[in-house]
This record gives structure tokens, C-alpha cells and sequence, in this order.
């Protein structure tokens, strides 16, 4: 090789490996601006978490391996998630998952000897976004939680019981969402026909509900199914959490699931439409 030609495979070399480097500090910068923009936009109130994918068993806090139980409870966990942005719960982020499975075990574990469990993920508003002033069913980041709830009960129908009996079972945000799946999607007989009973602990279900929605029932004995069955929550007094519209709800607060009729106990029992 000539002296000229060395000499510009030479400059060649040299010019090819700086704009290597600037390449190099390009792409880092890159990376560094779309590691700022996603960290800012999940801390932003507008970033919204990706939405679960209920044909993945990630998607589930529970889902029974074994379906050898006649009937199955379908539960929705209550509010747990109290940060101010993002606004609706990131359902991949392990310690809320963790929070999650352990409500599990403390609440829905009463029915795993008689039932089988499906409980999926969902992206629940947080509490530090409820407003009681604010309609909950009308709420746009309720809406996101809600519908994703809606979403893995079809699944849940379509893939994972076709033809069994189920209970719908939910404590706070969780029964307001069963509540709304009650409302929209129970006017179908034959949905109403599987369903044993809803429990929907922590939550009022007003007489507007029961006129607006007459397919909703009370419970007037302790072996009636396709209804909504009462339950018994004590009320720290006279706090009265903002969920709940005492004035309005439906009185059903006796144990063995027959309607009260009478006024005893009023003082330490709020009962509602469960």
C-alpha cells in the first residue's frame, strides 16, 4: 500500500471513531431523556399504569389451580393504595401486590375450604383522589379500576367458569365496584340465576339503587340466593366513613341475613345492602 493511501486509511479511522463516539453520547443522552420522561410521567397525575392482561396468570391475586369446589367466589380487594400520582394503582409494583395477597389470606381466605377463588388485579383510583362530593360511578379514575374489574369478570366467565355458581365478594372500593357490575351488568337472567349472593362489605346500597336497579335484592332469609346479602359493619362513633350515605342506605342489620325491621341496635350497627 502507498504512503497516501495509509495515510487516508488513517484518517479514515480516526474520523470514523470520533463520530463513533459522538454516536455513543447520542444514545446515552437518549436513554438518559426517555429515563427522566417515563420516571416524570409515572409520578405524573396524568400517567395512567399499564392496563392488566387478564389471560395472563400475572394478571390474578388469586386463581385457583384446582377448580374442585361447587360454587366460586369472585373478590375484589378494597382501597390500598393511598399515593397522589399516578392516580390509579400500578398493579406490577410488588409491594402493593404484596399488600394485595395479604388481604387475601385476611379476608377472602374465609371462603377457600367451601369455594373456589378468583381475584384479579385492577387499577384502583388511589384514596387520596376520592372526593365524597364526587359521584363514585361517575369518577374517571374509579372508571379506570371499575372497567378493568369488568373486564376480568368476562374473562373470568368466558375462560374460567362457564356454567358454575358464584359469589361476588368486596370490602370498600371493592364493593363499589361490584356494586356498578351489579347495576350494569345483572338486568341479564341468566347472570342472575348463577348468582348465589353479593357480599358488598363497607359500601351503601341506597333505596335509589334498589328502585333504579330492581333486579338488586335484599335478603329476606338466610338460604335465599341470587341476592345481595346483608351484612354488619361497626361505625367508630361518631365517625361514619365518607363512603357510606347512612341516611339513605337500605336497613338490613341482622346476623343470620333476615331484613331488620326494627330499630335495636341502630346505635352500634349500620346496615346496609350487602
Amino acid at each position: 500500500m502507498c504512503p497516501v493511501q495509509s495515510s487516508r486509511c488513517l484518517e479514515y479511522q480516526v474520523h470514523l471513531e470520533k463520530n463513533m463516539k459522538s454516536l455513543r453520547l447520542i444514545v446515552a443522552l437518549l436513554a438518559l431523556f426517555c429515563l427522566s420522561a417515563i420516571a416524570y410521567a409515572e409520578n405524573s397525575n396524568d400517567y395512567v399504569p399499564p392496563c392488566p392482561d387478564y389471560a395472563q396468570d400475572v394478571s390474578w391475586a388469586a386463581k385457583s389451580a384446582t377448580v374442585d369446589k361447587p360454587v366460586d367466589v369472585f373478590y375484589v380487594y378494597p382501597t390500598i393504595y393511598p399515593e397522589k400520582a399516578p392516580k390509579n394503582m400500578d398493579t406490577s409494583r410488588k409491594d402493593l401486590r404484596r399488600r394485595v395477597e395479604h388481604l387475601l389470606v385476611a379476608q377472602a381466605g374465609v371462603y377457600s375450604d367451601s369455594a373456589n377463588l378468583f381475584a384479579p388485579f385492577y387499577r384502583q383510583v388511589s384514596f387520596a383522589c376520592l372526593d365524597p362530593d364526587v359521584d363514585m360511578f361517575h369518577h374517571p379514575y374509579f372508571r379506570i379500576g371499575a372497567d378493568d374489574v369488568h373486564r376480568a369478570f368476562d374473562y373470568y366467565l368466558l375462560r374460567m367458569n362457564p356454567d358454575r355458581p358464584f359469589i361476588l365478594a368486596g370490602d370498600s372500593q371493592g364493593s363499589v365496584i361490584l356494586l356498578d357490575l351489579l347495576r350494569r351488568r345483572f338486568a341479564d337472567p341468566a347472570l342472575r340465576k348463577r348468582l348465589v349472593a353479593a357480599y358488598l362489605i363497607g359500601y351503601s346500597v341506597t333505596s335509589d339503587d334498589l328502585k333504579n336497579y330492581p333486579w338488586l335484592k335484599i335478603a329476606q332469609k338466610a338460604d335465599d340466593t341470587g341476592v345481595s346479602l346483608p351484612s354488619i359493619r361497626r361505625l367508630p362513633e361518631p365517625l361514619v366513613h365518607p363512603c357510606l350515605c347512612p341516611e339513605r342506605h337500605a336497613s338490613t342489620a341482622e346476623l343470620d341475613h333476615r331484613r331488620n325491621s326494627g330499630r335495636e341496635g341502630t346505635q352500634s350497627r349500620c346496615g346496609v345492602l350487602q
